[in-house]
């Protein structure tokens, strides 16, 4: 189960690495894995947890356009 942190850690590398326009793809989050930006997670949980939990709840992130 992923927790809040390791939600922040997902938001914060597509971010800082301008990859917003990526998230629909896979090669971001291998990437992402490759780079070990959320420990222990594979590209495939990390993809799920973005799709399925983070985007539902993006106002609670306090992010901007």
């Amino acid at each position: 189960m992923l927790h809040p942190l390791q939600d922040q850690q997902i938001l914060d590398f597509i971010l800082e690495n301008k990859r917003q326009g990526e998230v629909g793809g896979v090669e971001m989050w291998k990437l992402m894995e490759e780079r070990g930006a959320v420990e222990g997670r594979s590209w495939q949980s990390l993809k799920e947890r973005f799709r399925k939990t983070i985007v539902k709840n993006m106002k609670t992130y306090g992010l901007t356009d």
